[in-house]
């Protein structure tokens, strides 16, 4: 199916929560993925907003992320269940796939990813990261 408006991904801006290194590869990689498969990857879009209790209520899909979780799918929120069905989204389940077979270190050997995480800025030892 062609996705549709409704079809966006929301997370919230990185000014209230930990931009987290899992998040941010996810965000790097959904554009590209959806090029190369389209019906496995049903975003139209990706927007960073504050997000709602209503958003939440009204959500197809929901899921943390996090280092040690890759992609967790929530299913309900307060006994609600979230999507039609209460159970894990194709989405949550295609994402944490690609953050799986991204994570994979190529046959070459040669690393492709890194990310850069300021510890001393955060431990206040910046002076011997410089």
């Amino acid at each position: 199916s062609t996705p549709g408006e409704d079809d966006v991904f929301v997370t919230p801006p990185f000014d209230n929560c930990l931009a987290g290194v899992t998040m941010q590869r996810l965000m790097e990689l959904i554009p590209g993925e959806r090029e190369r498969s389209p019906n496995d990857v049903i975003v139209s879009n990706i927007q960073q907003r504050p997000i709602t209790e209503e958003d939440m209520r009204t959500a197809k899909e929901a899921f943390l992320t996090g280092s040690t979780l890759g992609v967790m799918p929530v299913v309900s929120i307060n006994g609600e269940p979230i999507g039609e069905d209460g159970k894990p989204g194709i989405s949550a389940l295609a994402f944490d796939a690609m953050l799986v077979e991204d994570m994979k270190v190529p046959e070459s050997g040669e690393r492709t990813q890194h990310i850069p995480v300021p510890f001393g800025r955060t431990t206040g030892m910046i002076e011997h990261l410089q």
